[in-house]
């Protein structure tokens, strides 16, 4: 017996589709890493550490865990917006602000030559990983797919959208 439903519902998307698609996805995974990365934050804080408690490696005037909880609450907040606001182009634009900030960040710490692991995490990676290192490039990369995947976004977005020039080709061209 066939499936008709399945026929019925699978069909392959128009070319501007595509872009939707890729890009629905793209912000669905950076909101759901982000509500993650964010959640192990604040969980993280609430360890009783001394580590928490020393001053943040680039920007001293904070404790590691008050510059935690501000980067989580950072991270929510950007999530709260990707999930609620209606501009596509906004909620890509908000992705890439934050992944500079995080890459700005990171090449501060090297630039004043720190030589231990971002805590980007808390140390709840502790938990689950042993090797930090290994944690920090994994966060590099994951800045990279951020990085990477909006401005490719962006450019889809671009595409997509019709200037009033090509409308106006357009409509010539349907009437000859």
């Amino acid at each position: 017996m066939r499936c008709a439903f399945i026929t019925r519902n699978i069909t392959t998307p128009k070319p501007g589709q595509w872009a939707q698609r890729i890009t629905a996805a793209f912000l669905f995974s950076a909101a759901t890493i982000l509500l993650v990365t964010a959640l192990l934050k604040i969980v993280g804080t609430t360890q009783a550490s001394a580590f928490f408690n020393d001053r943040a490696p680039l920007l001293e005037f904070l404790t590691t865990r008050e510059l935690m909880l501000v980067a989580a609450a950072l991270e929510l907040t950007i999530v709260v917006l990707i999930l609620l606001h209606r501009s596509t182009t906004f909620r890509l634009w908000l992705v890439l602000w934050l992944t500079t900030l995080f890459t700005i960040f990171r090449l501060g710490l090297w630039a004043i030559g720190f030589k231990g692991y971002c805590p980007c995490l808390g140390g709840v990676v502790k938990w689950f990983l042993s090797n930090r290192a290994g944690t920090d490039r994994g966060l590099e990369l994951l800045l990279a797919y951020f990085g990477f995947a909006s401005v490719y976004c962006l450019i889809l977005e671009k595409r997509n959208r019709k200037s009033p020039r090509r409308q106006a080709a357009g409509s010539i061209a349907e009437e000859c």
